[in-house]
């Protein structure tokens, strides 16, 4: 009877996990979880696992009381009724037809593919043989050599502050600017004529301590579900926050949610912020967002308006030295906290719908920002950069939240460069990623970028061509865009996907069967960068172990 109720009770967690992941639960989602603290898995899960869900749940395990009974009573009659039909049940699934792919998680035994993710087994199918593809274009260190009008621009430009807004959780698609049949960032598409709109750049991994990493130190991540920010926040990388203090810049880092998930105030500390502040120690006497659900899981924020409070109470404590302040928004975090007015953007889907409303309170925000800087005779001096640090997923692809895939909705991120003096509403199309965007960053400042930095200058005629990105919490998924081509690898079940973004937004038509040839040097090229990337990461954290 015991078995019979952890059994049921493990299919009925398994069937809510499935829907909402995408995949049963393993090792790699836990540790990505933080071990259920602050987590987009088990708030996504939490959230999906309601009372109806519950109550039909007690039903089903009250039902198997009387089940119990027959089978006893069965069993006491005739003993060998019970392991005949057993055996009967046990071949017609054997036997029966290969189910459809689309069920093929629902007939996996929860507990064994849990147990099998322990192993962490990180080497790939890709890997196997004796073939190493090519020589990966990351050997190559590409010289710096920015558009003509924009390096002439740069030299004579009189910027000198930098304003770094990370939007949490939040794709292209939701930005005004990129899709203009959403409205729920109307200041930023006001100002749009002064900033220039980067359309094809990606988070590297759809996670956050992944993001701040690559940001940060203008690098790719590990290829591995585990974080620098948990386990080497001393990494020995050079930061652009690093960099800018050697020119007399004052630092902080603001953050209006957690600074605890992942450990990414020990990293942060370690990059050498002047101050680091998140909801925990904030001075703007806002209620702080929480959820009862969650209530020990570190889950609260405030208001992202206070994100302008206490960027200009520390502004004001010295304003002899140019300034690098990164502030990061917390209401359109996974359960999303809308405050004010509800705006009702007609998708029909609850959860987007309050997504849409915080991410609004974010664009105002940046609107209150924008105007105090100008009040304060600050917005000529001020770059200030917009960018998401990944996306998030409503149901397209059969997914939610974010961490689980590397489609558009996963990675394909806003990013905005805003000065009156500098930009006119230009859309660049090239291909880059987020470890990019520091290197763009020193390139408007007129400051070279260290030489062991992985990113490129987004702003420069001589980069790389193709943006890499990977997502290892549920399959282990690699992929890379080049020009409109967007190839996927799961190395979990050695398959590949190809979308051609320019015909096909959505990635609903996996192409791979008609692009033959492309797929073979997609493979040779993502090959060459895995290993590429694995040796690089190796040898730094070897590296930093020994000092």
């Amino acid at each position: 009877v015991f078995f019979i109720f952890i059994s049921l009770l493990i299919a009925l967690i398994n069937s809510k996990l499935i829907q909402v992941l995408g995949k049963p639960f393993n090792f790699q989602w836990l540790y990505y979880s933080d071990f259920l603290k602050s987590t987009d898995a088990s708030k996504s899960v939490g959230a999906n696992i309601q009372i109806d869900f519950i109550k039909h749940s007690i039903l089903i395990l009250l039902a198997a009381i009387p089940f119990c009974w027959i089978v006893y009573r069965a069993y006491i009659k005739k003993p060998l009724l019970i392991p005949a039909i057993l055996a009967l049940c046990i071949a017609a699934g054997y036997f029966s037809k290969k189910q459809p792919a689309a069920l093929t998680f629902q007939t996996v035994n929860p507990v064994f593919y849990f147990v099998k993710s322990l192993n962490g087994t990180e080497s790939f199918s890709i890997f196997s043989g004796n073939s190493h593809g090519k020589r990966s274009e990351f050997n190559v260190k590409n010289n710096d050599s920015a558009i003509a009008k924009y390096s002439q621009l740069f030299r004579q430009s009189k910027v000198k502050n930098v304003l770094v807004v990370v939007l949490e959780s939040t794709p292209a698609e939701y930005i005004t600017s990129y899709n203009s049949n959403i409205r729920a960032t109307p200041f930023l598409d006001s100002i749009k004529n002064m900033a220039v709109q980067f359309n094809a750049v990606y988070a590297h991994v759809p996670a956050t301590n992944k993001s701040l990493v690559s940001f940060l130190c203008a690098t790719y991540p590990q290829l591995s579900y585990k974080s620098i920010t948990r386990e080497n926040p001393d990494v020995e990388l050079p930061s652009v926050v690093s960099e800018l203090k050697k020119y007399g810049y004052r630092t902080a880092f603001f953050n209006s949610g957690d600074n605890r998930y992942q450990n990414a105030e020990g990293f942060l500390k370690y990059r050498g912020f002047d101050l680091i502040r998140d909801y925990r120690d904030n001075s703007c006497d806002a209620a702080v967002f929480t959820d009862k659900r969650y209530a020990d899981e570190n889950l609260e924020g405030v208001n992202d308006s206070c994100l302008s409070v206490n960027l200009f109470n520390w502004l004001k404590q010295d304003t002899t030295k140019p300034f690098f302040s990164m502030l990061w928004t917390f209401q359109t975090h996974y359960p999303y906290y809308p405050a004010g007015r509800n705006i009702n953007y007609g998708t029909g889907n609850h959860s987007l719908e309050k997504y849409l409303n915080a991410l609004h309170q974010a664009d105002e925000t940046i609107r209150q920002i924008t105007e105090r800087l100008k009040k304060e005779n600050l917005s000529a001096s001020t770059l200030i950069v917009v960018m998401g640090d990944h996306g998030e997923a409503f149901g397209r692809h059969d997914q939610t939240t974010h961490a689980a895939g590397i489609y558009e909705e996963n990675l394909h991120i806003p990013l905005l460069f805003i000065n009156p003096g500098l930009f006119n509403g230009e859309q660049i199309n090239v291909t880059g990623g987020i470890s990019d965007v520091a290197p763009s960053i020193l390139s408007v400042l007129n400051k070279p970028a260290p030489a062991v930095w992985q990113g490129e200058n987004l702003f420069s005629e001589n980069r790389r061509k193709r943006v890499y990105y990977f997502s290892p919490y549920s399959d282990y998924l690699f992929g890379f865009r080049e020009d409109n081509y967007k190839f996927i690898f799961n190395a979990t079940d050695n398959s590949f996907a190809l979308y051609d973004l320019k015909k096909d937004p959505l990635e609903s038509k996996n192409i791979a069967d008609q692009k033959i040839e492309y797929i073979k040097e997609a493979k040779m090229n993502l090959q060459s960068w895995m290993q590429y990337q694995s040796k690089y990461m190796d040898t730094l954290l070897k590296n930093t172990k020994k000092l």
